[in-house]
């Protein structure tokens, strides 16, 4: 299943309200990979977004 904008901000979400049990336990089941992938790829896009490639 992938990982969507509002699992990322789901699991933010808990860490800034001080729930880093919930945070942590993501983490433990292995979510941090994919939310990371899924920042990476954002951040890759905003970035070719920003700086276009022309020929």
């Amino acid at each position: 299943m992938p990982i969507t904008i509002e699992d990322v901000r789901d699991l933010f979400k808990k860490l800034e309200n001080g729930d880093s049990a919930a945070f942590f336990e993501h983490i433990a089941e292995g979510k941090i990979a994919e939310v990371r992938a899924y920042l990476d790829s954002a951040l890759v896009a905003r970035f070719f977004k920003k700086n276009p490639i022309t020929n």
